[in-house]
This record gives structure tokens, C-alpha cells and sequence, in this order.
């Protein structure tokens, strides 16, 4: 019937979880032009993770035969899923349907199956080498393993991370705060922004602000506790009300383990970019100044990191920054997975 949206089956493991917004901002691009569903291996609200109102109809379940029939009943164009752990069970649900399938690849996964931490990388691999793999999506600066490993090129797509920057463009002062955000994890070494906000009580009279993500935090709230409170620890907010938390701030200084050198692309960047922050950042790889850009304020000492964030960020570098995240509105980058389906 003329008008009725082509159906899209979409696998991820948590849903709706609030730090994997990503997700829920993808979905609502899709249902622009598709009619998708969710099928989750864990539910959020009945789990110990903080969790979001979703707007997608999801199922959740890990048994294969369910998710077969489902997808049988709904009859979708394609499968789609998130992170390369889940691409052999995706895999296995596409040869029993003949439904073809698509994947988006984040930056844990994609450092994991690199990893001899991973056991079953040849599973995942093959997966993604199978004609029904139609499309992955992943980062530039992980293009390398998927050749390494014998995907051709013409199904991996180089695209920035999931990010609805329209959501965070405003022209409001920001008020003198430096902020951290993220999964309380040791790759991000959030720590270290105790550290700093020790070292700027000197000479900074701004805020040091962070909101970590994660089931405990104690680790975190003791070291800031035993070292006289110099930061303030608030609890997550909904993606929609994070422009209030950006207007707030000044800095993004996102900290991250420099030996571990396994942060992705942050969405959080690019949000702070589009929202007027300056972003400063340990050097950890040359990739990321890629993604932001020649305004990004490089660190190697929590010295150095006060020094920075000292001063308000450089009205030019604040303007270059935005016009480059433009680039990544997922209004753009979603298109060629669109077209994908669309063939």
C-alpha cells in the first residue's frame, strides 16, 4: 500500500539505556523513512543501569527461535545492529530469515575484536564477511582491521559517531564551568580530573564539574571526598536536557588513560563542539585531533590541563569547531545507510 514505511529490525544489547543514547537518536532518524522495532538481549528498566523513555516498540529476548519468529512476522527489509559483538547472533537471525543486515561499529567493540581479550573474533569476522552483510559502519581510524581481516572495502563506510548536533546549537554565554562527562570506566580515567581540579583551586575560581555514568561510583565520590571535594559530582540527566548542562560550562575536559588508549570518538565532543564549549584532552591518539580539528587543546601533564582550562576558550576556535561538527549532524551522516536499505 502506497505510504507504508518499509519495517527495520534493529539488535542491540542494552535498551533504552540513558549512555547509549546514541541509539535512540539513530532509531529516531530511521523512523523518518522506516518503521523500525527493537529487539534487546536486556531490558534497562529491570536491570541496575539508568534507563530512558523509549519511543520505539522493542522486544526483549535472547532466544533465538523468538527473535526468528519476530522477525518473520514483521517482515522487515533489512536487520541492523549495534556493536560487532553482536554481528554472529545478527548473522544467524539473517540466514534463517534471508533478511540481508547492517551493522554500526562503536569504539569498545571495535578495540575488543583487536584484542586477544576476544575469543570469538573469527565468528564475528566471518559475519561480517558473508554476502548478507550488506554494510558497516565505523569509525575511520578502525578502516584498517576490517581489511585486516577480509571484509571488502565496498561494505565498510566511514562515518563520525551517532550525534543529533542541531540538538545543541545555541548562541547562550556560557557560564565559567569545566566539565567531565562519561562511563565511569577506567579507559576514560576520570580520576585525573580530581586531580586537576586539585591543581586549578590556585588560580581558576570556575566550577569543576562531572557526570559519571555507572552502576557504582563510590570509587570516584571516596577520591573526591579524601582530597577536600574540589569537584561536583552530579547524577546523569536525559540526552534532551544535556543543552542545559553544556550552557553551563565553559570547557569540556574529557579525560581519558593514556597507556589504556582505548576512548573512541566521544560523542560528548561533538555535542560540547556544537553547544560553543572549547574541547582539551590528554594526547592519547592522533586520530583524535581528526575528529575535532586544529582548535582542540592537547594536554600531557594535569598541569598543563589547569593551565588551559584557566583562560575562557578562543572565540575563533569556538566558532572553527562548530562549523566543522556540522558535518557530523546525523541528519547527514545517516544518509548513506538510507540508501543502502533503499536499493
Amino acid at each position: 500500500m502506497k505510504g507504508i514505511k518499509p519495517n527495520i529490525v534493529v539488535f542491540v544489547t542494552n535498551y533504552p539505556a540513558i549512555s547509549e543514547t546514541y541509539i535512540e537518536v539513530e532509531l529516531q532518524q530511521i523512523a523518518r523513512h522506516f518503521s523500525p522495532i527493537v529487539i534487546a538481549e536486556v531490558d534497562v528498566k529491570a536491570a541496575p543501569y539508568l534507563a530512558y523513555s523509549a519511543t520505539i516498540p522493542y522486544y526483549v529476548t535472547n532466544d533465538i527461535d523468538r527473535i526468528t519468529a519476530i522477525v518473520r512476522e514483521y517482515q522487515p527489509v533489512y536487520l541492523h545492529g549495534h556493536w560487532l559483538t553482536n554481528a554472529p547472533k545478527i548473522h544467524l537471525i539473517s540466514t534463517k530469515t534471508g533478511v540481508p543486515f547492517t551493522i554500526r561499529a562503536h569504539s569498545f567493540d571495535s578495540f575488543y575484536v583487536r584484542s586477544t581479550q576476544c575469543g570469538n573474533r573469527d565468528d564475528i569476522f566471518s559475519s561480517l564477511r558473508s554476502d548478507l552483510c550488506r554494510g558497516i559502519f565505523t569509525f575511520p581510524f578502525f578502516a584498517g582491521t576490517f581489511k585486516e581481516f577480509g571484509v571488502k572495502n565496498d561494505k565498510v563506510f566511514l562515518t563520525p559517531p551517532v550525534v543529533d548536533t542541531e540538538l545543541f546549537l545555541n548562541n547562550v554565554e556560557k557560564l565559567p564551568g569545566i566539565l567531565n562527562i562519561g562511563a565511569f570506566v577506567d579507559k576514560k580515567n576520570m580520576l585525573e580530573f580530581i586531580d586537576i581540579a586539585l591543581i586549578s583551586r590556585q588560580n581558576n575560581s570556575a566550577p569543576f564539574n562531572i557526570i559519571p555514568v555507572g552502576i557504582d561510583i563510590s570509587v570516584l565520590e571516596k577520591y573526591n571526598e579524601n582530597n577536600g571535594s574540589p569537584v561536583r559530582i552530579y547524577s546523569p540527566v536525559p540526552h534532551h536536557k544535556m543543552p542545559e548542562v553544556y550552557g553551563k560550562n565553559s570547557w569540556l575536559l574529557y579525560t581519558a588513560c593514556t597507556l589504556k588508549k582505548t576512548i573512541g570518538w566521544p560523542i560528548a565532543i561533538s555535542e560540547a563542539m556544537a553547544a560553543g564549549l572549547g574541547i582539551c584532552m590528554p594526547n592519547v591518539r592522533d586520530d583524535l585531533q581528526d575528529y575535532v580539528g586544529p582548535t582542540l587543546k592537547i594536554y600531557n601533564s594535569v598541569k598543563q590541563a589547569a593551565e588551559i582550562v584557566a583562560s575562557p576558550p578562543n572565540k575563533s576556535d569556538l566558532e572553527a569547531a562548530r562549523t566543522k561538527v556540522l558535518k557530523y549532524d546525523i541528519r547527514h551522516t545517516i544518509k548513506p545507510l538510507l540508501q543502502l536499505w533503499q536499493l
